[in-house]
């Protein structure tokens, strides 16, 4: 499944009640080397929970001042205050931010959670990018979907048990641009070029791969559809995190996805049969 155009993605089924007491706030921190204290302090609001079956847009989402407990993927790192929610403003009016103090350090990915419960109740283990095993599991899929000669980059690999079955899932996320540009992938994109998001999951007895995100690109655009205005724009796809956000023993899969002046923040867990988007913050033009 290729995530693209972000605005369409904002309009999943989510409840739109009012949180109940002890329900479940959360926020996103962006990696970032901005000196602009404004930037640093500003969280973005994924959204919440009512009860552990109950989710809820950012949008529709009432944000008092609390505290909120702060993970990276490592885990448990401290804890935070969180404000009230603001909107972002054109063109972004249903993607709201969150003033938060103190300010952690920003070189990676963080989340705040307002819950009382215990967000990571099974480990979650960060494995080598170097792993032959996971490199050829991304080699094989590019090479399915056309590519013969892949460049294989693994930017995130981790192994939990998602859904407490006692059996655990490896979650890689790949990416490799000609030009790349930060947590954005390039405009145009290049023969070669890919993003992935992987889930290696135990299902009926069998190791399978569901892609939670894949776009690869076979063939760039000449520079005729480019006077034209064909433009190939990729995805790229990050994991986030691993953490149960709503209190219900399971733990969520926590991903970025962007694409040229779109992104956003999902939040998605398994239901049995398949992976569903249960929340998602975005911004696009």
């Amino acid at each position: 499944m290729k995530i693209t155009r972000i605005a369409a993605l904002l309009l999943i089924a989510v409840s739109s009640v009012a949180a109940a007491p002890g329900a479940g706030t959360v926020l996103i921190g962006y990696p970032t080397d901005a000196t602009d204290a404004g930037t640093l302090r500003l969280f973005e609001l994924l959204g919440g929970t009512s009860g552990a079956s109950q989710w809820i847009a950012g949008g529709q989402l009432k944000v008092s001042p609390a505290s909120y407990t702060l993970y990276n993927l490592a885990g448990k790192a401290g804890a935070l205050r969180g404000g009230v929610k603001t909107s972002y403003g054109v063109p972004c009016e249903q993607t709201y931010g969150v003033d938060v103090n103190p300010v952690p350090q920003r070189k990676d990915w963080w989340i705040g959670l307002s819950g009382a419960w215990n967000a990571r109740p099974r480990a979650v283990t960060v494995l080598p990018n170097s792993s032959a095993v996971y490199q050829a599991v991304v080699r094989d899929l590019l090479v399915k979907k056309g590519l013969k000669n892949p460049v294989v980059k693994l930017e995130r690999v981790v192994r939990a048990d998602l859904d407490g079955d006692q059996s655990d899932e490896i979650i890689i996320a790949a990416n490799h641009f000609a030009a790349p540009q930060g947590l954005f992938p390039p405009v145009n994109g290049q023969a070669g070029d890919y993003g992935l998001l992987l889930v290696r999951k135990v299902i009926a007895g069998k190791v399978q791969t569901i892609e939670l995100g894949a776009d690869v690109i076979l063939k760039a655009t000449t520079p005729a559809e480019l006077e034209q205005g064909t433009i190939n724009n990729p995805d790229s796809f990050a994991l986030v995190n691993v953490l149960d956000l709503n209190g219900d023993g399971k733990m969520e899969v926590v991903t970025f996805n962007a694409i040229y002046e779109d992104s956003a923040v999902s939040a998605w867990d398994w239901d049995g049969k398949q992976f569903k988007t249960r929340l998602i913050s975005g911004c696009g033009v």
